[in-house]
């Protein structure tokens, strides 16, 4: 199906952006009955996007479809996304005072905003687009949803298919250092090995969450952070710490006798399961994505504990899909006032500058066959963003927005590839937040 009729089926009455309306006539009568693209009639610009590596397979299967069709004829404005990780696709829109990277239209993360961060952001996007110096808002929403896998290589004649929660909390704080130990393992010895993310990372901020939910706010100990809680070691935003600059989310608890910890060699989510591939022993976690599209050998994705035991549940469905088509998230977003809205409608009504940094699919009692650890990830894009990136690229960033919303675009085109569509509630809030950069 050509992208002209992806965007049909978005919104409607939009038609594709055309240089006139006598040009415009033209084109659809070249589409004709067959539905074929026609050339030569598209505006705008090709745009880059980057951020979260959780939804780097997403992107890719959402750029393809677009650069493929999505222009509505042939050899359109094209999308390209880096994944780079959800610190630096925030900070390419300036957070930690960074310079704003005008050649990012938009940016993703599986860690959201909060109020404070936006409010940077915004400044940044201001002062580089002087022309409208209090006009520039965000949109910050939901394109998607997946499962963080935890995927283990398991020692030679080690059997092990699923995890309680005790074990994986536990395993992560560093207290439980021998797959001997680990309840519903045979045959297994050796040291574990916790293999971690090199990057600030939206995936570890999930992760992170998941094991506070389980400890609970007991302190974890850290050698540089001293006592701290797994909430705390959420934290995408650096600490001063004895005149060194330390950053929560890539610090995990290494006080005396602790397992090993093993960076991964390179950013991203692949790399990390890449890292757990080479090394015996080794435990660690990954969107469903990058687990799956990177896992080799002897390594596993584990089934995690998720209500009482012995109920287990694995982060992948039918299909090549996330099991995650039940999860609640119970909090809604934010008012730019700091009230959470009171229903999805209402979310949906105010979709600009919402703070989701308190909207987690964690869920250690979710039970039957649903998984516990699921995530919404987000993309990001400014309101009259032709004062930063042109009038071209606002248009093709819209276009392509539109396209990975629709039922019959993106959504579809990403079925089968590790992830899930959004529920109804975040779904509405995304579609109105794409109106609103129109």
């Amino acid at each position: 199906m050509s992208a002209f009729k992806h965007r049909v089926g978005r919104l409607g009455a939009r038609a594709v952006l055309l240089a006139s309306v006598s040009v415009m006539m033209l084109a659809i009568g070249a589409l004709g009955a067959s539905g074929a693209s026609a050339a030569g009639v598209c505006t705008g610009s090709n745009i880059k996007g980057e951020g979260a590596s959780l939804q780097g397979k997403a992107q890719s299967v959402w750029n393809a479809g677009f650069n493929t069709n999505g222009a509505g004829c042939v050899g359109g404005p094209t999308v390209t996304y880096t994944a780079t990780g959800s610190g630096a696709g925030l900070e390419a829109f300036g957070l930690n005072n960074h310079a704003l990277k005008t050649e990012d239209v938009y940016v993703s993360s599986d860690d959201a905003p909060n109020a404070g961060q936006l409010e940077e952001m915004r400044t940044r996007l201001r002062e580089e687009g002087a022309t409208h110096p209090n006009t520039t808002d965000l949109a910050v929403f939901p394109v998607t949803q997946t499962a963080i896998a935890i995927v283990a290589h398991l020692p030679s004649g080690c059997t092990l298919t699923q995890i309680r929660n005790a074990d994986l909390e536990a395993v992560f704080r560093g207290t439980k250092r021998n797959w001997s130990e680990i309840t519903g393992q045979s045959g297994c010895t050796g040291t574990i090995t916790r293999i971690v993310r090199k990057d600030a990372s939206g995936s570890t901020y999930q992760f992170k969450h998941y094991l506070h939910v389980l400890h609970g706010t007991k302190d974890v100990c850290t050698g540089k952070l001293g006592e701290v809680t797994w909430q705390e070691l959420q934290n995408n935003s650096k600490v001063e710490v004895g005149g060194e600059k330390v950053l929560p989310n890539t610090t995990w608890p290494d006080c005396p006798g602790a397992s090993p910890i093993v960076t991964a060699a390179n950013n991203g989510g692949g790399a990390l399961v890449t890292k757990v591939n080479a090394t015996e022993g080794g435990i660690g976690y990954a969107a469903l994505a990058d687990a799956e599209n990177n896992k080799a050998g002897a390594t596993t994705v584990l089934s995690v504990q998720n209500s009482g035991l012995p109920t287990f549940a694995s982060p992948a469905a039918a299909g090549s899909n996330a099991a995650c088509t039940e999860t609640e998230y119970a909090n809604r977003p934010k008012s730019p006032a700091g009230v959470e809205f009171a229903n999805w409608a209402e979310a949906a009504a105010n979709p600009l500058n919402q703070n989701w940094s308190g909207v987690y699919g964690s869920n250690p009692t979710i039970g039957g066959t649903k998984y516990p650890i699921c995530t919404l990830t987000w993309s990001i894009a400014a309101t009259n963003s032709s004062a930063v990136f042109g009038a071209n690229a606002k248009t093709t960033l819209v276009d392509y927005l539109s396209y990975l919303l629709a039922a019959e675009g993106g959504r579809k085109d990403l079925s089968g590839n590790w992830y899930r569509e959004l529920p109804s509630g975040p779904a509405e809030v995304a579609n109105e937040a794409v109106e609103s950069i129109k």
